[in-house]
């Protein structure tokens, strides 16, 4: 108490009668604690929750929890995003691929009507014509079959044979 150096203690009065009691009494036999021994005495984390249960939450813990609960909503959100675009690229290349079996459906069946075509009424400039385009589709047809087999070297131009043993002629 440093504002009471110098001066009289002025409570000789009560001193007097409560310096026999024995609160006062220990007071004078009691040792001031050490610092390590004020740390020790600190709640541990049983104490803090039996001693809480009751009591609300701060608002910054509010804060905490509601700010939690965003970033899993905002995480949720966009994984959800993720797997729609995912969804979305699947059905794009299923579209693709449903278009190129078509396409490849129709060149087929063009291929087919001019292989099958009757040549007994035709000119000769038409003969010429479906005879080229036969062996253009049996080129085609000769080249896909090997890129599905992962054949050998493919040669384009001239030079090749037409399947029947001796060289092309165009």
């Amino acid at each position: 108490m440093d504002g009471s150096k110098g001066k009289s203690f002025t409570m000789r009065h009560c001193f007097d009668v409560l310096q026999h009691l024995p609160m006062w009494l220990l007071r004078d036999e009691e040792i001031a604690p050490k610092k390590d021994v004020m740390v020790a005495l600190d709640d541990t984390e049983d104490d803090k929750e039996g001693r809480n249960n009751d009591k609300p939450e701060g608002n910054k813990k509010t804060k905490l929890v509601i700010i939690e609960k965003k970033k899993e909503v905002s995480l949720a959100k966009v994984e959800a995003s993720r797997e729609e675009a995912r969804n979305k690229a699947k059905l794009e290349e299923m579209r693709i691929n449903v278009k190129k079996a078509k396409a490849m459906k129709q060149l087929l069946a063009e291929e087919r009507e001019i292989m099958m075509m009757n040549t007994k009424d035709m000119n000769e400039q038409q003969m010429e014509w479906c005879k080229e385009a036969s062996v253009e589709i049996m080129e085609r047809r000769r080249l896909s079959h090997e890129e599905a087999s992962g054949g050998g070297s493919v040669t384009h131009g001239g030079g090749g044979d037409d399947g029947r043993g001796g060289p092309t002629s165009v």
